[in-house]
């Protein structure tokens, strides 16, 4: 590994399902390496998946840019329902901005692959 190829940024995306195919094939496709953790819960019922992208300062930019244009929010409705012992209590559908993702960049010092 070079040192134009150093591993010196970590990004964690926060991605839905749903969208979640398209970015990875795209990552692939251009070259980067990463690790996927399916990170569902909450109060919305919906996929998640967190990506772990490392990768040089150099193409930081371009990540952005692919993430960008592949994960777009928009509008849907959404079943909602409560959990109330010993009843499920389903709330009408409710209208959600979903998709779009999620992303925390975090300098690294030290990057060893083993």
């Amino acid at each position: 590994m070079t040192e134009k190829d150093t591993i010196r940024k970590l990004v964690l995306v926060f991605v839905s399902g749903n969208q979640a195919t398209v970015l990875m094939s795209q990552l692939v496709s251009e070259g980067y390496d990463f690790t996927c953790i399916d990170s569902s819960g909450g109060i919305i019922q919906e996929t998640t998946y967190c990506l772990l992208i490392g990768l040089p300062e150099s193409r930081l930019d371009h990540l952005l840019e692919l993430i960008g244009s592949s994960c777009q929010p928009y509008m849907k409705f959404i079943t909602t329902q409560i959990d109330v012992q010993p009843y499920v209590i389903h709330a009408p559908l409710i209208e959600a901005q979903v998709g779009g993702a999620f992303l925390y960049v975090l300098n690294v010092s030290h990057f060893e692959q083993i």
